[in-house]
């Protein structure tokens, strides 16, 4: 994550030979249909959920995440798009 993303730079820089368990959003991918898909359908969820993470949702994802205690990310590209990247 960028400097100043509200992340600190202790959650993205581990201490020399720590390991760490990181969020993975793709765990969020499905979440805009309520779970409720087939896995071979899994790129309509991609696109779902690219079309609707703004900043806000964003955001919500961010402190739900920290919020269960993780203090490292694996961000999906779902989530962090280019093709939405201004939104």
């Amino acid at each position: 994550m960028p400097a100043g993303s509200g992340i600190p730079a202790s959650a993205r820089t581990p201490a020399a030979g720590a390991s760490r368990v990181a969020f993975n959003t793709a765990n969020l991918v499905a979440r805009v249909t309520d779970y409720r898909f087939e896995l071979k359908n899994w790129m309509d969820q991609h696109k779902k959920t690219m079309a609707a993470t703004d900043e806000v949702a964003w955001r919500t994802i961010c402190r739900e995440v920290a919020a269960a205690g993780f203090k490292a990310v694996e961000v999906w590209e779902a989530h962090a798009s280019p093709a939405f990247s201004t939104r």
